[in-house]
């Protein structure tokens, strides 16, 4: 009976012995195994770790967000760029005044073509008719020469671009028809009494007259109806130009195109 009681002491330590390690020293065992069986994870998981945050570059992702917020700088304008931009756009008359340099000279590469001897005849009577021109303007209106001059060569498209229309066989014709009727138009439509034709030069479909008398109103009048009623082919020209001398004459240019 007394070896029964110790047999059931013994067992009821040994019992409590296993459940006390089933619960406290089990977990500690599970610990010290963990991290003895793990050891090696643990010391591997520092080096992944930041091989995942490397693998996600910072700067890439924000350098991309940039990226789309703004243009790429390549679609900016240099500012040698915007300068020829400004440049440009702020000087509309140089480049106007270019662009008729430029269809003057293809039309005058057209005329050359097509009328060679007539386009080189045209060329060297405008440099020998300026100044044959000027010479008679000295003689007739004095200190007044050289402003009025300038003032005749303004938009004088005769004397500064001239273009050959036709071969020179048919402008020999055409130029002395024309100086007739112009002059005959002039003395039977004129009101000035004293009206004087001092000269009509025609070449290539353009005609220049001057004139002078003592009623400037009636040289006006005579221009605007050329203008307007365009006799034998007339289809335009420049206002006419014209200087009132000290006693009481005027001088007048005129330039009429066909």
């Amino acid at each position: 009976m007394k070896v029964l009681w110790i047999t059931l002491i013994v067992i009821a330590a040994v019992a409590g012995f296993l459940v006390g390690r089933a619960s406290a020293p089990t977990a500690s065992l599970t610990v010290s195994e963990s991290s003895t069986d793990n050891a090696p994870v643990m010391a591997s998981l520092p080096t992944s770790a930041p091989e995942n945050t490397l693998t996600k570059p910072l700067a890439p992702v924000e350098s991309t967000s940039t990226n789309m917020s703004a243009p790429p700088a390549t679609s900016q304008p240099s500012p040698s760029s915007r300068a020829d931009v400004d440049q440009d756009s702020s000087s509309p008359y140089s480049n106007e005044q270019i662009a008729e340099q430029q269809t003057y000279e293809d039309l005058r590469r057209v005329a050359q073509d097509n009328y060679p001897a007539a386009q080189q005849e045209l060329d060297e009577w405008a440099e020998l008719h300026k100044a044959d021109l000027k010479s008679r303007m000295e003689a007739t209106l004095g200190e007044s020469n050289g402003f009025m001059f300038e003032e005749v060569l303004k938009d004088n498209a005769m004397l500064n671009e001239p273009l050959a229309q036709q071969p020179m066989e048919e402008d020999f014709a055409w130029r002395e028809q024309a100086q007739v009727n112009i002059h005959d138009y002039i003395m039977m439509n004129s009101t000035d009494p004293s009206l004087e034709v001092l000269n009509i030069t025609c070449m290539q479909k353009k005609c220049e007259v001057t004139l002078t008398g003592k009623d400037d109103r009636a040289g006006i009048i005579l221009y605007m109806q050329m203008m307007q009623t365009q006799p034998f082919g007339i289809t335009g020209g420049p206002a006419p130009t014209t200087l009132m001398n000290e006693d009481g004459t005027y001088w007048m240019y005129m330039l009429l195109t066909f």
